[in-house]
């Protein structure tokens, strides 16, 4: 809304819209495994509730948690689950 304000042909989007071109941003050209794809639509089912996600969440909610949580998800990444986070994180923000 603050963008908006500044800008007013800025778009205002719902948090739906905020997460749906988050995603399409940070995986565009990215292949993706079966396992890889089951945690990104966890993440994204987190990021329309919460519009942001952070490591402590996969300690903290049953989504994560269930599934093995932070360990579990960072490894089906190959480690590489905090720079995508990040990159969320950021496209959200934008």
């Amino acid at each position: 809304m603050v963008k908006h304000a500044a800008n007013e042909e800025s778009p205002l989007w719902t948090a739906e819209e905020r997460v749906e071109l988050a995603f399409q941003k940070v995986t565009e050209g990215k292949e993706f495994t079966e396992e890889q794809k089951g945690w990104l639509l966890r993440i994204n089912s987190h990021l329309r509730e919460n519009l942001t996600i952070e490591q402590e969440d996969f300690e903290a909610m049953p989504i994560f948690t269930r599934l093995g949580g932070w360990g579990r998800a960072n490894k089906v990444f190959q480690g590489h689950l905090p720079d995508l986070l990040q990159q969320f994180n950021g496209a959200i923000a934008a």
